[in-house]
């Protein structure tokens, strides 16, 4: 039960929020703004989200199948790479970001931002938060 628990927030939080927010908004803002990020890094970050989510699959499957070990070993690649995800976007991502787009357009990809969270629901993107912060519990 944790480790569906565990999925499901890295499946409802970590893509339907984080990752749907970049892929809606703020990848074609940059893309718009520098065509050649599109080609690059915008598509492997959206590389990374599927494969994301096709080994969060891929673990709910093992789950159901009681392949105990296969769920550890795709638990541990969804980290490993989620790690190195975060940080292509910390040093690359965020700052290109940062430096390519106007003050104007950071104030308005922030409240699109806000708008997509009220789309997709405040009350519950804040439960999940309060999970994270009460250790998933």
């Amino acid at each position: 039960e944790e480790l569906r628990r565990l999925i499901d927030f890295f499946r409802q939080y970590g893509d339907m929020y984080h990752h749907r927010k970049e892929e809606d908004i703020l990848f074609s803002v940059l893309a718009e703004a520098h065509p050649m990020l599109g080609e690059s890094l915008v598509a492997a970050l959206e590389e990374h989200h599927q494969m994301f989510r096709e080994t969060l699959t891929a673990a709910e499957t093992a789950i159901e199948a009681g392949e105990w070990a296969r769920v550890e070993e795709l638990l541990k690649q969804y980290r490993s790479d989620l790690r190195d995800h975060i940080s292509a976007e910390n040093d690359e991502l965020f700052v290109t970001a940062d430096d390519i787009l106007s003050e104007d357009e950071k104030e308005r990809l922030y409240f699109s931002f806000l708008d997509k969270d009220r789309e997709l629901g405040e009350a519950r993107k804040q439960a999940y938060e309060e999970q994270v912060s009460g250790g998933l519990s």
